[in-house]
């Protein structure tokens, strides 16, 4: 009797979880689907704070600067090979719409002084800003606690999408929708 009720608790424990697991994931990975249908939070995940980073080149660059643009912010590392897959597709949608009103900012976590920087997004083709930040505190309302992390702020500063990880199947495609959607807005 008792081995039964241990079976059946251990059961209903493992359903909770997995109910309790989908929906996090839920809530982490708000990408659009592939069909061209937006899952764009409408009211947005709030206020993005100021970011600064220093660019390989030593130049300080801070999201607030970019105010009146739509910005993607991309946490990312170099030792990262998601990363590294998402970003010539993240750059083909900055040259597809930065004449438009649309920046990409790349925030590198690195573990030493980001001297690999340069030579990754050269090898890249990347040409959007990236750096790293100026200040560990800066990135604690953004928790890039896993790699590569996108946020997209619109025009008035609000982040309206969120993304963790990559995948390769919905990529540069999802994200240059939701960028034209964006800019579209005034």
């Amino acid at each position: 009797m008792k081995s039964r009720l241990l079976i059946i608790s251990g059961a209903l424990g493992l359903v909770f979880y997995l109910v309790i697991w989908s929906w996090f994931q839920s809530q982490q990975l708000k990408t659009a689907p592939s069909d061209g249908q937006l899952r764009l939070n409408a009211t947005g995940y709030g206020t993005a704070t100021d970011i600064t980073i220093i660019t390989p080149e030593g130049k300080p660059v801070s999201l607030s600067s970019m105010k009146g643009k739509v910005v993607l912010v991309d946490f990312w590392g170099t030792w990262c090979a998601p990363c590294m897959q998402s970003m010539p597709g993240l750059a083909a949608v900055y040259n597809k719409y930065h004449d438009q009103g649309y920046e990409t900012l790349g925030v590198a976590l690195e573990q030493d002084s980001g001297s690999k920087i340069r030579p990754v997004t050269q090898k890249l083709g990347v040409n959007y800003t990236v750096g790293m930040a100026t200040k560990r505190s800066e990135l604690d309302s953004y928790q890039p606690n896993s790699l590569p992390m996108m946020y997209i702020v619109d025009r008035k500063g609000i982040i309206r999408y969120k993304q963790t990880g990559f995948d390769p199947k919905v990529g540069e495609t999802d994200i240059s929708v939701t960028v034209k959607q964006l800019l579209e807005e005034k």
